[in-house]
């Protein structure tokens, strides 16, 4: 169990972590997913912008780079028109969301 307690909090409560689930071998990503902002009918939820930590990898700048500079990013359905419809698609959320679970499963 994991004890969560906000700057903000009167209670702490504990929260069940599953030590049982695969890992990937290699892991570049560390984000949570953002499950409350998913719409009904879309399959990928977006990344938490608050907390994301990347190793660095300049292979890996230079493909967002280019994923932004391409522009594949369908207003309302989200990158490559499946990675959105949620509050900052077009930005970090949808983005880390694209690569990691479109172009890079398995990694994150």
């Amino acid at each position: 169990d994991v004890l969560l307690e906000g700057p903000n909090s009167t209670v702490a409560r504990n929260v069940p972590v599953m030590f049982d689930a695969p890992l990937p071998d290699r892991i570049d990503a560390f984000f949570t997913r953002d499950y409350n902002m998913v719409k009904p009918g879309k399959r990928y939820p977006g990344f938490q912008g608050g907390f994301l930590v990347v190793r660095p990898n300049e292979e890996v700048f230079t493909e967002y780079v280019d994923i932004i500079l391409e522009g594949n990013f369908v207003g309302g359905q989200g990158w490559n028109g499946t990675y959105g419809g949620y509050w900052g698609a077009q930005q970090i959320q949808g983005l880390c969301s694209y690569y990691y679970d479109g172009l890079h499963p398995g990694t994150a």
